[in-house]
């Protein structure tokens, strides 16, 4: 820590210097959140890392103590979020790994699944089409881990009732569909 820090102009400004320079943890409570860090990015965007009374972390850009622009939770139970948030809220695109091995790559809006996104599964099924209240709602469609395919018009997270589904050897089944497997 030899650097040298010029205090003769203004020592306030050599005192954010010090600070932008250099990781020194600041503790703030603030409605049931700790701050453990709060510094400023290139642009001046605030960056923190914040631990939730519920276990969760986070790390990246907040507005008025709330994760908010790009940013990383990661939840007490383990579940990983990387993208964007608006007002402590995952909107916009992001990326979640569930704890269960399942991912979804796509939209948020108010914290929930939102727009266009790919649900991967840890069962080898993957779902990509329109999302709404976190659920598959709209076009989508779904390849089976045994390569199967179901698509159409998805209600509420219920297949398409009439579905076509597809196999990999090009054999085209049309009837009606209870459920998918693999969630």
């Amino acid at each position: 820590m030899n650097e040298h820090i010029d205090t003769s102009a203004d020592p306030y400004q050599a005192e954010w210097q010090f600070i932008a320079r250099y990781w020194i943890p600041v503790v703030v409570v603030l409605m049931a959140v700790v701050i453990l860090a709060y510094l400023a990015g290139p642009d001046g965007t605030p960056i923190a890392r914040i631990e939730f009374e519920d276990g969760a972390e986070y790390i990246g850009f907040v507005e008025r103590g709330l994760p908010h622009g790009e940013g990383t939770l990661v939840t007490r139970a383990g579940e990983i979020y990387a993208g964007q948030f608006v007002d402590g809220l995952r909107s916009g695109f992001g990326t979640c790994h569930y704890v269960n091995g399942d991912i979804y790559f796509g939209e948020w809006a108010g914290g929930r699944r939102e727009g266009r996104g790919t649900l991967s599964y840890a069962s080898g099924d993957t779902y990509t089409g329109r999302w709404q209240n976190d659920e598959p709602h709209g076009q989508g469609r779904r390849v089976l881990a045994d390569g199967q395919v179901v698509s159409g018009t998805w209600r509420h997270g219920t297949p398409p009732l009439v579905p076509r589904r597809s196999r990999d050897d090009g054999l085209v089944l049309d009837g009606r569909f209870a459920a998918v497997g693999g969630d």
